[in-house]
């Protein structure tokens, strides 16, 4: 009698301790979490890549401030036009680079951007599915009854089995709370990653909002170099001194350049193959994207004070398209790579068979003396370096050392003519 009233006494508080975990929100079976998506570039990697590029940015600013220090101490002077040129073409060689890197910034903090979206995706994921096991353990236990727990404990035939039941329940019971846990956990992770994406998201976009700024000014200063030539244009008479030095200057320039060409060409016993015994295709590709001609070869008047008028090449316009990449025409290797003060920066290629090309007025080039290189591949930027008042490529093909007119390479109806 006492054994059976001991029992229905432990059946009742076992009961309404079941009955009270089951009326409290159960959380659904435990299995493995879907693998998070593997991304190709980590948050970590694009703050270090940021952190590189605003040390190359900070040197950069530096090299620019010493430069426009000297260009200061420059300007106003009449005897010095064509320092201050060199001086602003060497600036605006970094400006570029500066352009370039906050163009790299831009794109690595859109990408930073993306990549907390994931990281919102990838926990909203990860809620979603702890969801749906919950709503899939709440409508197992509508279609089962929540008072099975309850029979278990009345079908036992012996103290034994109760308690082998109540092992049984206190293991689901378990269970039912670690998962509700992860659930609650999953909602929180969720809302902290949201919190975290919209704080990047701001800061993100404030700072690419202050790079596209800084990159309007920079354009700007760049017109400085158009302006000096302008100005010297615009005067003959106040500037003939230095207008006779440029002229004098390109034409010794252009004496260099073709005593250069004249050695590598008779430094190939054959004529058919360049110094490294790299020989092109013999038929040249358009060098850049634009094909506008805005001079082409032969006699013309001087754009501006210093050009030549007997036009050794053709110009194509890059001023709509600034910072072009200017491509190699054929295959061969680069006799020479640096600046003068009429060409600029310029590249010129020997092709191997006789002929040779050069690309002027770049804002940079990528490519060293003595570097082969294949057709279409990348050399440099259009520019306005040099003896130049616009972006543009002045091109040049040279045979056998005296230049021919480009366009004897190429289908005139390909292009449009500017006059």
């Amino acid at each position: 009698m006492k054994k059976k009233y001991l029992k229905n006494i432990l059946l009742f508080v076992l009961c309404a301790v079941i009955l009270a975990g089951a009326v409290s929100v159960p959380a659904f079976a435990e299995d493995t979490e879907p693998a998070e998506e593997e991304n190709s570039i980590s948050y970590e990697e694009i703050n270090a890549k940021l952190t590189e590029i605003a040390l190359r940015r900070e040197e950069l600013s530096s090299t620019v401030g010493d430069l426009q220090e000297k260009i200061a101490t420059l300007k106003g002077d009449q005897e010095t036009i064509l320092e201050q040129k060199v001086l602003l073409d060497e600036r605006d060689s970094y400006l570029n680079e500066q352009i370039s890197l906050n163009n790299d910034m831009v794109d690595l903090y859109k990408e930073m951007i993306a990549e907390k979206s994931l990281e919102v995706d990838a926990a909203k994921a990860k809620e979603d599915e702890q969801l749906r096991r919950y709503r899939k353990r709440v409508r197992s236990m509508e279609e089962n009854g929540s008072y099975d727990y309850l029979g278990l404990i009345l079908q036992s035939s012996d103290l034994a089995d109760l308690l082998t039941a109540l092992d049984d329940i206190g293991e689901v019971m378990d269970s039912d709370k670690r998962l509700q846990k992860a659930y609650i956990e999953a909602r929180k992770e969720t809302e902290e990653v949201k919190a975290e994406y919209e704080q990047v998201k701001a800061e993100c976009e404030a700072k690419i909002q202050t790079l596209e700024s800084e990159q309007t000014q920079l354009q700007e200063k760049m017109q400085e170099a158009y302006q000096l030539f302008a100005a010297l244009a615009e005067d003959v008479e106040l500037y003939h001194d230095q207008w006779v030095a440029l002229v004098a200057r390109q034409a010794a320039e252009r004496a260099a350049l073709q005593a250069m060409v004249a050695a590598n060409n008779s430094n190939t016993s054959t004529g058919t193959a360049s110094s490294t015994g790299v020989v092109g295709t013999g038929s040249l590709i358009w060098p850049v994207s634009s094909t506008r001609i805005t001079s082409e070869f032969g006699l013309r008047n001087a754009p501006t004070a210093g050009a030549s008028s007997d036009h050794q090449g053709i110009d194509i316009d890059a001023f709509a398209d600034p910072n072009q990449a200017v491509s190699a025409a054929d295959t061969g290797t680069v006799t020479y790579a640096g600046y003068s003060s009429g060409y600029g920066n310029y590249v010129v290629i020997d092709h191997g068979n006789g002929t040779s090309t050069l690309y002027a007025h770049l804002s940079s080039s990528n490519v060293s003396t003595g570097q082969t290189v294949s057709q279409g591949e990348q050399i440099g930027n259009t520019g306005h370096t040099g003896i130049a008042t616009g972006d543009h490529l002045h091109f040049e093909v040279m045979q056998n050392g005296e230049n021919v007119d480009p366009m004897s390479y190429f289908d005139s109806s390909t292009v449009e003519y500017y006059h």
